[in-house]
């Protein structure tokens, strides 16, 4: 209830933007209009003849018509009022003000010359110049109709009478003209309101399928990237990671350093306890390292099989050799049974790691392979341990770090 009293008011708020913008077109129109007729109205007064007065009637009726314009053109078009909730009684307001006193303007300008047909013809202009234009509804339009015509009738009767019944018709023409175009205005406004809406919710709707699209597709990259088992990066973003590395080789990577983590003894534990209870294995050590890649945002993929990759850009070589510490340590803890294990009666892991400082472009997979190697010659020793190679210059002269 509470939303649908706020979607009234902000129709009520657009229907009196609307009509104040044709209603600063309107008093543009009156205020030339009424310049141009005291301009001939002053002109005649001192062309005349016949003695008159400084100011006469007609002349400042059309003055006070004229300074309520500009009024209204100071706070429309100067000003530039801009319509909102919360000031929405005053413009409504300063709408009906306006709307009322120009079309019971005709019933208050003197007669020229006994001339009848002066205020018929203002009321008329009023009438045609701004029924089209604005944005009334059924009940506010019969009552401006009404109060205008009424006092205007008196208007004649008082002054008239003889006339008045001779000018009913054609007044009465003038109303029913005025009814069905304000309607008819009144029905197109509300209908292109309504056509508005309708595409604003279409479009709304097209941006939030086209966000659950964009969404869909980021989600089927990703799992296109991920490893079904583990939930850890695959080859394909192994490859997709490392065309992004080499374009920050040089620029904001400084370091690099690859860490291979290989399961001992895998294949006697698949033999053992069966593949089902081997890829369990698999989860809780793609699990520990996946909280070293949240910690130190790092990438960690399944490189294949048992064997995972960690690639740290611009990390100190203390990090480096602390996180195989951590993995060796971690895996055991995690103290999964192997008793056909030649190693240890509990799951192992043998790591090789490398890190190569001021990396070229050419010398990451150098990196790879070095750290692939450093793996190799952990399992030659036993297994269940580390090899790092601290920087690749020095590891090519054979310095390294084994654990």
């Amino acid at each position: 209830m509470k939303i649908k009293r706020e979607e009234e008011s902000n129709v009520e708020v657009g229907i009196l933007g609307y009509n104040l913008k044709k209603l600063s077109l309107i008093n543009k129109i009156y205020l030339i209009i009424f310049f141009i007729m005291i301009v001939f109205t002053i002109s005649g007064l001192f062309s005349s003849t016949e003695p008159s007065y400084p100011l006469s009637p007609v002349l400042f009726q059309y003055l006070i018509t004229f300074i309520v314009g500009s009024a209204y053109y100071y706070l429309l078009d100067f000003k530039k009022v801009i319509v909102t909730a919360s000031n929405y009684k005053k413009m409504k307001l300063l709408f009906s003000f306006f709307i009322f006193y120009f079309f019971n303007l005709a019933a208050l300008l003197p007669f020229i010359e006994e001339n009848l047909y002066h205020p018929i013809f203002i009321y008329s202009l009023i009438l045609l110049s701004a029924i089209p234009l604005l944005v009334i509804t059924k009940i506010e339009l019969l009552i401006l109709l009404s109060i205008s015509c009424i006092m205007l009738g008196f208007r004649f009767q008082a002054e008239h009478e003889s006339l008045l019944s001779t000018q009913m018709i054609p007044l009465g023409i003038l109303l029913l003209i005025s009814f069905f175009i304000s309607r008819h205005t009144h029905f197109a406004y509300m209908r292109s309101l309504g056509l508005l809406k309708n595409m604003e919710e279409e479009v709304r709707i097209l941006r939030n399928k086209t966000a659950f699209l964009k969404e869909a597709i980021r989600q089927l990259e990703l799992e296109n990237k991920l490893d079904p088992l583990t939930n850890l990066y695959n080859r394909r973003a192994y490859n997709d990671y490392l065309l992004d590395l080499q374009e920050g080789i040089g620029k904001t990577i400084h370091s690099f350093s690859v860490i291979m983590v290989d399961v001992d003894c895998f294949k006697l534990y698949n033999d053992t306890y069966g593949h089902v209870k081997g890829d369990e294995v698999l989860v809780k050590i793609g699990g520990l390292l996946n909280s070293i890649s949240e910690e130190f945002g790092c990438f960690v993929g399944r490189f294949g099989g048992e064997e995972f990759v960690i690639m740290l850009p611009n990390e100190c070589n203390k990090v480096v050799e602390s996180i195989c510490c951590r993995i060796k340590v971690g895996v055991f803890k995690l103290n999964i049974q192997h008793l056909s294990s030649t190693v240890d009666k509990v799951v192992t892991v043998s790591i090789g790691a490398c890190t190569m400082a001021t990396p070229q472009l050419e010398d990451v997979h150098e990196c790879i392979r070095e750290a692939d190697g450093a793996l190799y010659r952990v399992k030659e020793s036993g297994r269940n341990g580390y090899e790092y190679r601290r920087e690749f210059e020095a590891a090519k002269s054979g310095t390294s770090i084994v654990k």
